[in-house]
């Protein structure tokens, strides 16, 4: 009798972990156009935009604009931001984001992640809650392509409605984990996207999860991933094993956010890569993918230095600088008058 419990019970904890297993798979495939959610503008001022989900009128996310006020059919660049990033973003560069139209939008998905960073925010959640959250993440990171999207169709109705501050040409930015929004957008509506530039972007997120929990693991201990004994070997091991759990778990949850699934249906949009050539998100397995998957024209700028670093002024604006140079070359900052 105590024979057939147990096998029971190892059953049913292998049909729980293959049931989650499933449940995880299913929220990380990867996306596509068919599940974008409608956005809309609802205002615009001279130097901002709001837009509102359709479905959920209470979501809204706001896109700060700058560009000369005295041109008209003017290319637009468009940056994805974070929620702590405002339009004093636009004081570090004045003279670059005065060529041509500028915008950065702030990513709906970040109210959702800064919702989730207390341990009290989640004190009440049940089971159904935790099972879920793989689908919530998913429908949250959603509403990025919705907002982009919806921002891109405004500018180039009014650019084909006449004569406008849009000339209809838009580039797309994203850096770091906000570098797959652009990336899934062009991918699914190419025609709609004259470049595209990835900031520091990777991807195979679990390679980077798992490198990431051993990294920080050894500076939480203070120890190094050469130092000898019967305990740092313990403790690197343990640090090892918990990258690999984490990372299966995360990284099949997040799949979705590999870039390289959505470079191949690219055409005749160039790609810009740029990179620190000492950033420890960076290594054959995190960029390589995505680098090849990249149809022409592609190409890549290689900075000195690590991961870019959003607080740090000067280090945005050299980004900056170096985004409107690749557009400047490609003809993407232009106004017709």
């Amino acid at each position: 009798m105590f024979r057939r419990l147990i096998i029971f019970l190892g059953l049913l904890l292998f049909l729980l972990i293959a049931a989650a297993a499933w449940n995880i798979r299913q929220a990380g495939k990867p996306m596509n156009a068919d599940e974008i959610p409608q956005w809309k503008l609802i205002q615009e001022t001279q130097d901002s935009i709001l837009l509102q989900s359709v479905a959920e009128p209470d979501r809204k996310t706001e896109a700060f604009l700058a560009g000369p006020s005295d041109r008209f059919g003017c290319d637009t660049l468009i940056m994805l931001a974070g929620a702590e990033t405002g339009p004093d973003f636009f004081q570090l560069s004045p003279e670059i984001v005065e060529k041509a139209n500028t915008i950065l939008l702030i990513q709906p998905f970040q109210n959702f992640a800064k919702y989730l960073e207390k341990p009290e925010d989640i004190n009440g959640w049940g089971i159904f809650d935790w099972w879920n959250l793989p689908h919530r993440f998913r429908k949250e990171y959603l509403q990025n392509l919705g907002a982009m999207k919806a921002l891109i169709d405004y500018i180039q109705s009014k650019a084909s409605a006449g004569r406008s501050r849009f000339s209809g040409r838009v580039v797309l930015a994203g850096g770091s984990a906000g570098a797959p929004v652009p990336a899934m957008i062009t991918g699914f509506y190419p025609e709609k996207v004259s470049g595209l530039m990835i900031i520091f972007g990777f991807t195979n997120i679990k390679a980077v999860i798992n490198n990431e929990i051993y990294r920080q693991g050894l500076i939480r201990l203070k120890i190094t991933d050469s130092e000898e004994g019967l305990q740092f070997s313990i403790q690197r091991g343990f640090l090892k094993f918990l990258g690999t759990v984490f990372s299966v778990i995360l990284g099949n949850m997040l799949k979705y956010g590999d870039i390289e699934l959505y470079l191949s249906g690219i055409k005749n949009t160039p790609i810009h890569f740029i990179n620190g050539d000492h950033d420890h998100l960076i290594s054959d397995e995190t960029y390589l993918p995505m680098w090849e998957a990249a149809p022409e024209p592609k190409s890549e700028t290689w900075l000195k230095g690590g991961h870019i670093d959003p607080s740090n002024p000067k280090e945005v604006k050299r980004i900056i600088n170096l985004m409107d140079q690749w557009a400047e070359s490609k003809n993407l900052r232009l106004c017709q008058n």
